[in-house]
């Protein structure tokens, strides 16, 4: 589950929990989650484009390189 599900989850969660006295800021949520589904795109496209580079220009394995694997583990919703 990645962190856009993940908080979409959450904020349904607490919508549905009627003993919460939190009340949600459903805009607020739904805006973060667009945000951060806008932001994941973003990191997907450069690593891809990333890896692109190094392979067409033969630089080694991009899936050995720190920046990528990080970015991938970020993508999956990991701690590196």
């Amino acid at each position: 589950m990645d962190i856009v599900e993940r908080l979409r989850s959450v904020t349904r969660l607490l919508r549905e929990t009627e003993e919460s006295s939190y009340e949600p800021d459903d805009t607020l949520a739904d805006e973060a989650a667009d945000e951060i589904e806008r932001l994941q795109e973003a990191l997907q496209m450069l690593v891809d484009e990333k890896c692109d580079y190094m392979k067409l220009n033969l630089l080694g394995d991009p899936e050995q390189q720190h920046t990528i694997k990080i970015a991938r583990a970020a993508l999956k919703g990991n701690e590196e």
